[in-house]
């Protein structure tokens, strides 16, 4: 399933224009680190805040403890001297401890802390009052004030420890605030390294992510040109994945590959087109100049006057010696074979027409020489009469194998006419036993330079009948003759399946 159909909303990215993909791309490259990295830097400054915290922290506390001394520094000069000035000093080292104990007095996160800063206050509070009986009684000019500083002394000495203390446990939790910034440190460090190698293997798919969404549809453009470019022209329309520019070549792609398929069609056709009237032209002239032919055969088709009389003859020897009993018979075939050669004018007959004027031929010279000559027809084509060829095309063979092969043999022999069909042609063989032909008469047939010369039927020479099955064929193939190995001649004819 496209990613397109499953997420809708992507149909807006891939319809936009590839400038403001590739700002998407660079804004979430750039947007992530960006926020990473003031994250981080967030956190070094609380770390930064904190350690400054616990500084200001000690440095109170030790401001603590160098006021309390110095206040009973302070007021020991005073009760020694009586002194208004040292009085002064006294009061404002007092307020100087209040506002550094109020600075403190927010510490009090952790128990123990709170427990000494409230056990400090409260030991202010005493040694305020021991104080100030002291400096009362020093004032009032009794002796007693000495007593009232040696208990504020004692109670100071109290504070002070109490104020080491406390600067103990601030440095203990300080401490353990600093491995613990430290630790969360360590890991912040190491959650942001395997974010960012996250972040980097997030950007590298998406990079190729994106990179595959553009150049998807651009590979599948090369790959279309390359088949065009190879020959392959119907390559198909391409599927248009977004509105952007590769879409819109996407488009210009497919109106193109159309328009040529269109054009290469077209000029498929008209080529067809200019085949056809040119195999019609040519059959045109090939049926001119066969009409020609025919009409020149017909006029050369005559009955040569020696067969004629030599069939007569026969006629008129039946009706004496054996009172007629095949006269009807050679009459019927004299006749046929007279009216063949004047009716086919056209030229052009089936194999069933042209092989029964053969068994016409055949019976008149099997009668004239009795058992002398044998003509045998075998004809093994399913539909003889869907089979053309132009007439007088196998007779002439016969003649030719009967008056050059057998004639001249005293004990005569044998003419075998096959007809067969052999994968897509048909296969028409003349063949006899008689002494077969000379050299350079098979040359002069091969080269259409034999003389014309009368036959029984006709002035039909070999050579004659293999120009009209070229011309009817186109193949120059189409007619052989040679002299057999076992003696006499063959001659084939073959029709191939565009001539039948």
């Amino acid at each position: 399933m496209n990613v397109q159909h499953r997420f809708p909303k992507l149909r807006h990215f891939a319809d936009a224009p590839i400038k403001l993909k590739l700002l998407i791309l660079v804004f979430a490259v750039l947007v992530f680190p960006f926020s990473l990295a003031i994250q981080l830097i967030g956190s070094n400054y609380s770390a930064i805040d904190s350690f400054r915290r616990d500084v200001d922290v000690y440095a109170a506390i030790n401001r603590l403890r160098t006021a309390n001394n110095g206040n009973l520094n302070l007021l020991r000069g005073f009760v020694e001297s009586g002194s208004m000035e040292d009085l002064n000093r006294y009061n404002q080292g007092i307020d100087h401890l209040v506002s550094v104990f109020k600075e403190l007095a927010n510490e009090d996160d952790d128990i123990e802390v709170a427990l000494l800063l409230h056990s400090i206050w409260n030991s202010f509070d005493s040694w305020y009052e021991e104080a100030h009986a002291s400096i009362r009684q020093r004032i009032a000019g009794t002796g007693d004030s000495y007593s009232a500083f040696f208990r504020a002394e004692r109670i100071g000495r109290y504070m002070d420890g109490y104020i080491s203390q406390l600067l103990d446990r601030s440095l203990i939790l300080g401490t353990d605030t600093y491995r613990l910034r430290v630790e969360q440190a360590r890991i912040t460090r190491t959650i942001a390294i395997a974010i960012l190698f996250g972040f980097a293997g997030i950007c590298v798919g998406f990079a190729l992510f994106f990179a595959g969404f553009i150049t998807r549809p651009l590979r599948g453009l090369a790959a279309a040109a390359g088949r065009m470019a190879a020959g392959e022209l119907e390559v198909g329309a391409l599927r248009v994945e977004s509105a952007d520019e590769v879409g819109t070549l996407t488009v210009s792609f497919n109106s193109m590959n159309a328009h040529i398929v269109a054009l290469v069609r077209d000029l498929k056709e008209k080529a067809a087109l200019e085949r056809r009237l040119h195999r019609e032209e040519l059959r045109n002239s090939m049926n001119q100049k066969m009409r020609k032919e025919a009409e020149f055969l017909a006029l050369q088709a005559r009955i040569n006057p020696h067969f004629l009389f030599n069939t007569l003859n026969t006629i008129s020897r039946d009706v004496m010696l054996r009172g007629g009993k095949e006269t009807v018979a050679l009459v019927d075939a004299l006749s046929a074979l007279l009216r063949y050669g004047l009716e086919q004018g056209s030229g052009i007959v089936s194999l069933a027409t042209e092989l029964e004027i053969v068994r016409k031929y055949a019976f008149i010279q099997h009668y004239r020489f009795d058992n002398r000559v044998s003509i045998e027809i075998d004809c093994r084509v399913e539909s003889p009469e869907s089979v053309r060829l132009p007439a007088f095309s196998i007779q002439p063979l016969v003649e030719n194998a009967f008056i050059h092969g057998l004639e001249p043999k005293l004990d005569g022999g044998i003419i075998r006419v096959e007809a067969f069909a052999r994968g897509q042609a048909v296969r028409i063989r003349v063949s006899d036993n008689g002494i077969g032909l000379d050299a350079a008469r098979l040359n002069a047939i091969r080269h259409s330079r034999e003389k014309e010369s009368w036959g029984h039927t006709s002035s039909i020479g070999l050579s004659n009948v293999r120009d009209r099955l070229k011309l009817f064929t186109g193949d120059r193939e189409s007619f052989s003759i040679r002299n057999a190995d076992s003696g006499g001649t063959l001659a084939e004819i073959v029709l191939s399946g565009g001539d039948l």
